[in-house]
């Protein structure tokens, strides 16, 4: 995962996204409808959905890792290999607040990765 943009000027902070990924469009509308989306946001979701932030500090482009798994990038996620698919049951939020990765906090060298308020939720 890796920062890379600001929040629109109505919200405060940033937002972690999956990329680099191939942009596609959202689901929802079709194959041939809608605008290119060119990363996959991260949110917590339970009852309700929240992005998951960065810590302050964090500048678009930090790396964000889960301890012992911070092998290099991949420079594109391949659709046909499901690759944000096969990992995203392990992603959740845990009773403090902090996004996870099979029990490990997603950090980058500022802190955690958090949410607001969706404790044990999974990440989406």
């Amino acid at each position: 995962m890796v920062v890379t943009s600001q929040r629109p000027a109505s919200s405060s902070g940033q937002w972690g996204e999956v990329c680099p990924r191939p942009p596609e469009r959202a689901p929802e509308r079709g194959p041939s409808a809608g605008p290119l989306a060119p990363a996959h946001l991260l949110a917590a979701a339970a009852l309700q959905v929240e992005l998951v932030e960065p810590p302050q500090g964090c500048v678009p482009g930090d790396r964000i890792t889960a301890a012992g798994f911070d092998g290099p990038p991949d420079e594109q996620l391949a659709p046909k290999k499901k690759v944000f698919e096969t990992v995203q049951p392990d992603l959740a939020t845990d009773a403090a607040l902090v996004a996870c990765y099979k029990g490990l906090p997603l950090a980058c060298p500022q802190g955690a990765c958090t949410v607001k308020s969706v404790a044990g939720g999974s990440i989406r």
